[in-house]
């Protein structure tokens, strides 16, 4: 990523700086170092920002994952020239609003990947949320905030949050779904993000799809998929969602997932032929016990995992 690239040069020049700086006059040296300064405030610009509670990194230009302590899910917020776009809001434990207006100053628009409280709880902080219109219905649940700090004391352990970093409850609105479909697009000035319903995880998820930057955002619907929740789809519908996906294949260099590091394109290739292996009944299912405590039955693939409901396959 950035940081690594920003890192070798700063070595480099530091290095050759060294060297060679005293074989110069004083506004070479002068030169010299303003740029060594200026690349190292820029390195620094790239590394994590946080509150207390979330954490920021700039992961591309103009765009950042944001992180919250508990699943290791991600929130990316993208910035354009005229608005900005918020991927998923976490649990909600903290101040989320307050957080991302210290990243960008311009309007911000909030869209769901799917309705699970994990990416939807910090959604009661906001006066509106799109969201895919078949996820809207399970979403609603989570825009009341007592159900979030439940959920929050339960699964994060929240009570070590200060009253300091939450969000005030004299601040909570009325939050307003709002339906989104396939081939929507979110038009941010300088960069558009186009919506694809990528049913299967939950039956209203969706990838978002950064034409500009040939990145794809992929909520929870990667390497270990879950597709054994009462609401999720079977394993041929998922299939069916992976297919599209690959008909756009040149769209999009990398995927940015709800949780974990960015994956490579290589990941759609191997969840289809995981699909195909347990559609043809040639994977062995093996017995599967999620953190949730749901059980299922899981078919392994490569770098790959799907983790599905045995009586949900076609």
């Amino acid at each position: 990523m950035f940081d690594v690239v920003c890192y070798n040069k700063l070595i480099f020049i530091t290095g050759a700086g060294l060297l060679i700086i005293n074989h110069y006059n004083m506004q070479t040296k002068t030169i010299l170092l303003v740029a060594l300064f200026s690349l190292m405030q820029f390195c620094n610009s790239l590394f994590a920002q946080t509150n207390g509670w979330y954490s920021s990194k700039e992961v591309g230009p103009k765009t950042w994952v944001i992180k919250e302590p508990g699943y290791d899910e991600n929130m990316y917020l993208l910035e354009g020239q005229d608005s900005s776009l918020l991927i998923d809001a976490g649990f909600g434990a903290a101040n989320l609003r307050d957080f991302v207006k210290s990243l960008t100053s311009k309007p911000l628009i909030i869209i769901n990947t799917h309705f699970h409280p994990d990416h939807t709880g910090g959604d009661y902080q906001f006066p509106f949320v799109f969201i895919g219109a078949k996820d809207l219905d399970y979403a609603k649940p989570f825009l009341n905030r007592e159900v979030v700090q439940q959920i929050n004391r339960q699964v994060l352990h929240d009570t070590t949050i200060t009253d300091s970093l939450k969000f005030p409850g004299s601040q909570v609105q009325k939050t307003t779904l709002i339906p989104v479909d396939d081939n929507y697009v979110f038009k941010l000035g300088d960069r558009n993000v186009q919506v694809i319903n990528v049913p299967g995880h939950t039956p209203g998820s969706i990838f978002l799809l950064d034409s500009k930057n040939k990145v794809l955002y992929s909520g929870d619907n990667m390497q270990t998929t879950w597709l054994f929740s009462k609401e999720s789809l079977s394993v041929g519908a998922y299939l069916r969602s992976l297919e599209k996906l690959n008909r756009i294949k040149g769209r999009y260099n990398v995927l940015y997932p709800g949780h974990g590091d960015p994956v490579e394109v290589s990941v759609l290739d191997e969840l289809k032929q995981c699909c195909e292996q347990i559609l043809s009944g040639k994977c062995k299912a093996e017995p599967y016990h999620s953190i949730t405590g749901e059980d299922a039955v899981s078919c392994t693939y490569k770098t790959v995992t799907i983790a599905y409901d045995i009586a949900k396959v076609n």
